[in-house]
């Protein structure tokens, strides 16, 4: 996965990649009592990327790069291309999404400045 111009650590996955909605629905009754559902279907969809500490061994990672990177993007509400097998989504980070803490295990020094946690973006 690509943000911008970084590379994501191979372990960062998109997580509701298959389970986000793809269509709104509205359910409403007639007069007399007829349940009538519409359907909409949903264009821009929800993204939530994660690097998830397990406890043990940690699956993906954010650098400290990234944190900045995501949360200047946050504050000014500029667009993070997000590219994932091949596709490019236009996005941008939804406002309190970035919910990143510093990695648990630090193994070496180089891991001091490593991240995990949830971003989430939004697709424009």
């Amino acid at each position: 996965m690509i943000m911008g111009s970084f590379t994501l650590h191979p372990g960062v996955l998109w997580v509701n990649e298959v389970t986000a909605p793809v269509v709104a629905q509205q359910i409403d009754r007639t007069i007399l009592s007829n349940i009538h559902i519409h359907h909409t279907p949903l264009s821009k969809k929800e993204m939530l990327i994660e690097a998830r500490d397990s406890g043990q061994r940690s699956r993906g990672c954010f650098t400290r790069e990234h944190v900045d990177y995501l949360r200047a993007a946050e504050e000014s509400g500029s667009t993070v291309v997000l590219q994932y097998r091949g596709i490019s989504y236009n996005t941008v980070v939804k406002a309190g999404a970035v919910q990143l803490t510093p990695k648990k295990e630090i193994e070496s020094v180089d891991d001091a400045d490593l991240y995990t946690g949830t971003v989430t973006f939004q697709e424009i």
